[in-house]
């Protein structure tokens, strides 16, 4: 867990308020500490608080990386996730499963 919350800091740190990162910063070294004494109860602790403040960072990041361009993209978009096309089929009344 540690490893990987590191690996998004370095790579999308620049998007992460500091005060924010500092905590999370923190709450990787408190878990690495906590490894080094071996205590499992206080080892379980810093991770859900490593959690706790990671997921708060990691939603502000995807709430900023969806934020730009993304109004009315689905509406006129004729391609899918990984640029597939996406094929629009229109419902034919009377025909069957058309719901009318």
């Amino acid at each position: 867990m540690t490893y990987e919350v590191e690996r998004s800091l370095k790579e999308f740190g620049d998007k992460v308020d500091p005060a924010e990162r500092s905590k999370v910063e923190a709450a990787v070294r408190e878990v690495r500490s906590q490894a080094e004494k071996g205590d499992t109860d206080q080892i379980k602790r810093a991770m859900d608080e490593l959690n706790r403040v990671w997921q708060g960072v990691a939603a502000a990041m995807y709430q900023q990386a969806s934020q730009p361009g993304d109004a009315g993209a689905d509406a006129s978009s004729s391609t899918g996730p990984q640029g597939r096309r996406v094929i629009l089929r229109r419902r034919v009344p009377g025909a069957r499963g058309s719901g009318l």
